[in-house]
């Protein structure tokens, strides 16, 4: 009964884990997206 407990306390965080990794890699790749739109736009602007 006790192991059965740990896995469903166990089960929510790694989800959340799972969750978490996805929107931070995801919102890492839009700023850097952001970023290198930012960087070529300024490029692009300077004589």
């Amino acid at each position: 009964m006790g192991k059965d407990r740990s896995n469903d306390g166990d089960i929510p965080s790694e989800i959340a884990r799972g969750v978490w990794e996805t929107l931070r890699h995801r919102f890492g790749a839009f700023l850097f997206q952001q970023q290198q739109f930012i960087v070529r736009h300024t490029l692009g602007t300077l004589p």
